[in-house]
Formats: C-alpha cells, structure tokens, sequence
C-alpha cells in the first residue's frame, strides 16, 4: 500500500514538471519557471530500493563416532563356543543305540509271541489227541466185553481205525514239541498205542463168533490202561 501510494506522488510530480516544461517553451519565461518550482511539494517522495541479500549457509556435517565393539563381541562368542566344542553331545550315537534297543525288543516281543502261538498250537494238538485217545478207549472197552461172548472181527476193524487216527494225531505232535518235557509225552504215548495195536491186530484176526481167547482180552485191557496213562501225561504236558 505505502508503495503504491509512493508511485501516485512520484507521477503527480513529473506531470507538474510536464506542465513546466510546456510554459518554458511557450515562452513564459522564468517566473514561469519560478511559478512551476513554487508548486512543486517542497519535498518528493523518495524512492527507497532494498536489497536483499541471502547467504546461504553449507550444511552443517555431523559425524558420529560410533565404538567397534567387534573384537569384544568376538571375544565373547569364542568364549561361550568354547565349552561346547570340548563337551559336544554325541546325538548320532546315541540315535543309533536306541534304535538297536528297539530293534532288539521288537525281535524279542516277536520271538515271545511266536513262540506262545506254537506253543498254543502244540497245546490244542494235544488235547485233541487225549479226545481221540478217549474215544478209542470206550469203543474198545465196548467191543471187549461183547468178545467174551462172540468175537466179532469187523467191530474190531472199526477200533483199529480209531487207533490210527489216534497215532495221526501223535506223529503231528512229534513233528513240534515245544520242550523236552513234551517229546517224552508225545515218545509215551506213541509206544503205548504202538503196543495196543499189536494186541488189536490178534483180535481183528481170531475166528468170528467164537468168545475170544481170556488171554488176548486181559492184554487188550491193559494195553488200554496203558495208553489212558501216557494220554494223561500227554495232558499234563500240555497244561490241560
């Protein structure tokens, strides 16, 4: 505002000088001058110019130091490594060892369980040779007694099937004895039953209808006798 105030004053001061200038040259003289000079404001506005001057400063550089500590970081790492290099746990080792400790239980529990199951086996054999050996001693008890009346080889015929199914059943048993105890079983009673088909094989051929001789019957009795013990050994060893 107070500039272009400045400007008004300055423009009305060269429009006087104008106006001056223009009665010189008509002729007016110097009182025309005069009269000018008289009308100019005592004093003109003075044009004041500011310069301004910038200085730029160059930017300031700070530099921070900033302490190595890596030879001490250094320092502490190799000491904490330290122990360990000298007591490293051997987890490879140990890793191997525990798996030959399971490998070892796995093959035991195996073997264990195997051998219960043959054992199991042999056990169910057995007391199937006891049932067939039971059979056979009441068939021939049966056909004993009708003997002293009439001897009748066809019913013997059935008895000595009865005892080969009873020595199938034994040869089966001696194939797989789970002990020494169990091979002298099966051993018993494959001989009592060896020696009672002897005895059979006399009453298979005596004369039909005839009562058969006292003698053979007392032998076929204690032939059956003998075979009922060794079955009951058999038993016992199969835990029956």
């Amino acid at each position: 505002m107070g500039g272009r105030l400045r400007q008004r004053h300055v423009a009305g001061a060269l429009a006087l000088v104008a106006v001056a200038a223009a009665l010189a040259g008509c002729g007016g003289g110097s009182g025309g001058l005069s009269s000018v000079r008289s009308s100019l404001p005592s004093s003109l506005p003075t044009v004041t110019r500011t310069s301004t001057t910038t200085t730029t400063s160059p930017p300031v550089t700070t530099t921070t130091t900033t302490p190595t500590t890596t030879a001490s970081q250094t320092q502490t790492a190799t000491a904490t490594s330290a122990p360990s290099s000298g007591s490293s746990t051997p987890w490879g080792w140990i890793a191997a060892i525990a798996i030959l400790v399971v490998l070892a239980v796995g093959i035991a529990a195996w073997a264990i369980g195997r051998g219960r199951a043959a054992r199991g086996s042999w056990r169910a054999q057995a007391l199937q040779a006891n049932a067939d050996g039971a059979t056979l001693n009441d068939i021939a008890l049966g056909e004993l007694i009708a003997a002293g009346t009439a001897n009748r080889p066809g019913a013997w015929a059935t008895v000595v099937r009865s005892a080969d199914e009873l020595s199938a059943s034994l040869h089966r048993l001696e194939a797989s004895p789970p002990d020494d105890g169990a091979v002298s079983a099966v051993q018993g009673a494959n001989g009592a039953l060896a020696a009672l088909r002897s005895v059979l094989a006399v009453a298979l051929s005596a004369p039909e209808g005839v009562p058969l001789d006292e003698g053979v019957r007392d032998t076929v009795r204690q032939r059956l006798a003998d075979l009922a013990a060794a079955l009951g050994a058999l038993r016992a060893a199969a835990g029956g």
